[in-house]
């Protein structure tokens, strides 16, 4: 290859965000630097820039609810939970979960505020904060519209904007354990489905044709189009049409779930698979021929959303790179636009508050760092009586003080698990969770019979960690024992049967303990799944 067709062949490469490499006379593009280390959070270049941002936000003291705490999540992905700017998001969102009960809603800009006080509440303590996040959010579902999406409370349209933030709060909040009916995710995926744009793009007040045959869109750009796709990404992970993929590198800490492929149909009621498919598949499309870091309009804003849409689309696909090609991109485009003051412009008005924190939220990839998170709340080891563990062998979790995982064969631990009194009882039950939440079907299904004969006849912790496991199994052979699980007496048996169920049939309105776990409502309980097992299996069968 000539050097001047070298030169612009680089070039091209260069502003695709790839790295260029010439083995005997070729030259190949990679996604992203491969050769040589690119930037990550932890880079000292991009902490600085970091850092500059939080002295420039916290000189605002900004007292919008909406910006104290997008700024206050800003300091939270930062790494600085002390920071003042988390005390004023907090009191911010606090204020706002009381005035909401107060029946004192706030106007304006409401569905971001909203979804940003979730987010922020939900990262900060999930527990601490689990009564104010239901309050906010089940004033938030109230403003869904009848078409699905979510938007201005003066306009019939729903917004992409708004609605992905919805989204993210109702992903968020449903990985922690909060309620949101079925209904409200059928809504939106098929809005955002219908909305979609021919090319793939999404505009800003979707046009809604009331089917699935896609009309053109109105200032389909960017933003909006990262915003969809992240949306379609979100949702479709939730109702299981997506699943992150494992890899031997996975992030310290991350749970991957092994992919499995599914066929065209509905894995929830009004749910259709392949159409959602055609829709990620298209936004995907869109989102790889417009590729850019430096949006026309709301550049920052953009960001915040490309971040997340590659966060999901990444590990749906198996990448796991600590320093991928659009990062580097983008960082590199925030480190050279950021002002002496520590401050990012370049929206259509000025809006430098919320500019800096998504800017901020970019170059710490808070996306990734949520998913990580949330992904390992659900399912900690429940505590048994047994009395706290010693030394270096216990972990601080959300349910409280447990046992250090042990390592070892899926076998060996349930072997372990026959004798309640063996010293490594409480280790065994915590790799049991790990193997649960991993998600891992195959293995999960290969001890099956001992996954139920533990759920039948082991102590109540070896049957909540087996009736968990059971249900990660996605196989409907086992909803009959979980139904009869319900009639357990142990609130952790069948407080976990409960949660179980939901999972296998994607039905995400149920009867909590909490909500009503008397003998009387327990029966109720069971009762309805029966029903529901016995119109997908008519010819079911139950022990009396």
């Amino acid at each position: 290859m000539k050097p001047r067709m070298l030169n612009r062949f680089k070039i091209r490469c260069e502003r695709w965000g790839a790295a260029v490499f010439v083995l005997s006379g070729a030259v190949l593009c990679g996604q992203g630097p491969a050769a040589a280390a690119g930037l990550t959070p932890e880079s000292p270049e991009v902490r600085a820039a970091v850092d500059r941002a939080l002295v420039y936000l916290e000189k605002q003291n900004e007292k919008r609810f909406g910006h104290a705490v997008l700024a206050g999540l800003a300091a939270l992905k930062a790494g600085r939970k002390d920071h003042v700017l988390v005390q004023r998001g907090l009191e911010a969102a606090q204020q706002l979960a009381n005035l909401i009960s107060a029946g004192q809603p706030q106007e304006g800009n409401q569905m971001y505020t909203l979804g940003m006080a979730i987010i922020f509440l939900i990262e900060h303590d999930p527990a601490a904060h689990a009564a104010e996040v239901q309050t906010i959010l089940n004033h938030m579902l109230s403003l869904q519209k009848p078409h699905g999406g979510f938007g201005y409370t003066n306009l019939g349209t729903g917004d992409t904007s708004m609605t992905q933030f919805a989204i993210l709060a109702m992903w968020m909040a449903s990985e922690v354990g909060h309620d949101v009916p079925e209904g409200s995710w059928v809504g939106v995926t098929n809005w955002l489905l219908r909305t979609q744009d021919p090319s793939g793009g999404y505009g800003y007040q979707g046009r809604d044709p009331g089917s699935f045959n896609l009309v053109e869109q109105e200032q389909v750009r960017e933003t909006m189009a990262a915003a969809g796709a992240g949306g379609l990404y979100m949702v479709g992970e939730h109702l299981g049409l997506v699943r992150f993929e494992p890899k031997d590198e996975a992030p310290p800490g991350l749970k991957l779930r092994k992919k499995r492929e599914r066929d065209a149909r509905p894995v929830a009621e009004g749910i259709d698979a392949a159409k959602y498919h055609e829709g990620r598949k298209r936004a995907d499309g869109w989102m790889d021929s417009h590729y850019t870091v430096e949006a026309k309009t709301w550049p920052l804003y953009y960001l915040y959303a490309l971040e997340r849409y590659r966060s999901f689309r990444d590990l749906v696909e198996g990448r796991t790179d600590p320093s991928p090609g659009w990062y580097n991109d983008g960082a590199n485009y925030l480190l050279k636009s950021q002002l002496d003051d520590g401050r990012w412009v370049g929206s259509p008005v000025p809006e430098d508050v919320g500019n800096t924190c998504f800017g901020v939220l970019f170059l710490m990839r808070s996306m990734r760092e949520i998913i990580k998170k949330v992904k390992s709340f659900g399912g900690g080891t429940l505590s048994g009586g047994r009395g706290l563990p010693d030394g270096d062998d216990v972990v601080l979790g959300l349910d409280g003080v447990k046992s250090r995982a042990l390592s070892g064969p899926a076998d060996q631990i349930l072997q372990m698990l026959e004798d309640p009194d063996r010293p490594e009882v409480d280790k065994a039950l915590a790799r049991l969770h790990e193997l649960a939440e991993a998600g891992d079907e195959e293995l999960l299904n290969k001890h099956q019979k001992k996954l139920r004969q533990l759920a039948t006849d082991g102590t109540p912790q070896a049957k909540a960690a087996a009736i968990k496991a059971l249900a990660r199994t996605r196989d409907l052979d086992v909803v009959p024992l979980l139904i009869e699980a319900l009639g357990d007496p142990e609130p952790l048996v069948y407080s976990e049967a409960e949660l179980g169920l939901r999972f296998l049939s994607r039905k995400f309105e149920g009867v909590l303990p909490g909500d009503d776990d008397s003998e009387a409502g327990r029966l109720a309980a069971v009762a309805k799944w029966k029903e529901w097992f016995l119109s997908i299996r008519p010819d079911a069968r139950f022990e009396e």
